[in-house]
This record gives structure tokens, C-alpha cells and sequence, in this order.
């Protein structure tokens, strides 16, 4: 509880908020679990030698992953934070905050203002379709497709959207997704299964 009341307090401080946008021009590019927050080993902690940059961190557990400033500070109803940050981010910095919210008319609004904003994300941009597939929210992964998102970018686990799709047994999200004719007799890289395999897993085990 005190760790939490530590991080509520340091979201909603104004003054701290400001500093880090001034000396880190990447403050809003920065997501948990990924970039210099992902872990250099699956499967077993790192050792303090081997961490170097590459910390780790506790936040995908109360956030969720792929969760940039911009999105905690949102899911914590600190509107005046995420207005202060929306106001230094770029087109394609709000472009993603609306996504993760599935805030459709604030992501048209970008891509009508920046038309081919979608075309200049890089794949660990548009990898949060496959982030909020993994996280079960059809509506940003609806509103992603809509906007031209690639679908077939990997998130977690290497799966791509339709792998977690079937694999949470979304039906609604499985049949957006297939309307792009995914491959379906590709195995995934990191288990070796067809999304067909996907499915009978998470179906059994999940």
C-alpha cells in the first residue's frame, strides 16, 4: 500500500511530471514492459550483473502491459496530468493514447488533423493491437483495425492479435480479425502452435 500511495503521489505531482518531459525527450515514448523496462531473461530473474539498463519493472502488474505515462495517468483519473502530457505529445504519442483507450472520437480527431499518421508508426508502436488483444479489450482492438493498424504485428509472447484472439476465446475480436485473412497455418515462434492450436490451449489450460 505504501509503494502504491508512493506512485499515486508522484503521478499527480505536477513539478515532477514537468521535469521529466524537459530532461527526457523520450518520457513519452517510454512503456512498461518494453524498451530499458523489459527484463533480459525469460523464465528466471536477472542478476545484478546482467541487468544493466534494463531494470524491469513492477508497473505492468498494476497497469497492464505496453502502458505509456500518458495511459497511467488516464487510468488513474489524473485528468490535468494527462492534459498537461497530451499537450507535449506528438500526433502519433495521442494517436496511441486514444487507442489504448478505445476513445474513438479523440483518434479520428488526430488521424483527420494527421492523415498518414498510422503509416508512420513503427511495429513496436502498432504491436498495441496486439497488447490490447492480449488484454481482452475488443474496442481498442476494434478501433485499431479501423484505423488501418497491422494486425499481424507480435505482442506478447510473440502472438499476434488473433493468436490471443482464439486463444482468450474472444469470438467478437476473432472475427474482426479474420475479416484481414490472417495466415492460419503459420506456427507461432515461440510454442510451435497453428492459432487452431492457440485456441484448443486456451481453451484447456487457459
Amino acid at each position: 500500500r505504501r509503494r502504491r500511495n508512493r506512485v499515486l503521489a508522484l503521478v499527480r505531482d505536477r513539478t515532477l511530471v514537468e521535469r521529466c518531459l524537459r530532461e527526457d525527450p523520450e518520457a513519452l515514448d517510454h512503456r512498461t514492459w518494453r524498451g530499458k523496462y523489459s527484463t533480459v531473461h525469460k523464465g528466471r530473474p536477472s542478476t545484478l550483473e546482467e541487468i544493466g539498463d534494463h531494470r524491469g519493472d513492477t508497473y505492468r502488474w498494476v497497469f497492464g502491459h505496453n502502458v505509456s505515462a500518458l495511459d497511467a495517468a488516464r487510468i488513474l483519473g489524473f485528468e490535468d496530468i494527462v492534459q498537461l502530457l497530451l499537450r507535449h505529445a506528438s500526433p502519433p504519442q495521442r494517436l496511441l493514447a486514444a487507442c489504448a483507450a478505445a476513445d474513438r472520437s479523440a483518434a479520428e480527431a488526430v488521424v483527420a488533423a494527421h492523415p498518414g499518421v498510422v503509416t508512420t508508426l513503427t511495429s513496436d508502436q502498432m504491436r498495441l493491437i496486439a497488447d490490447k488483444a492480449h488484454g481482452n479489450d475488443t474496442a481498442a482492438v476494434t478501433l485499431m483495425l479501423d484505423l488501418g493498424f497491422d494486425a499481424l504485428v507480435p505482442g506478447p509472447d510473440d502472438f499476434e492479435a488473433i493468436r490471443w484472439a482464439v486463444f482468450l476465446g474472444n469470438v467478437e475480436m476473432t472475427r474482426l480479425l479474420l475479416r484481414d485473412h490472417p495466415p492460419l497455418n503459420i506456427a507461432d515462434r515461440s510454442y510451435g502452435g497453428t492459432p487452431l492450436d492457440n485456441c484448443v490451449y486456451g481453451a484447456l489450460h487457459g
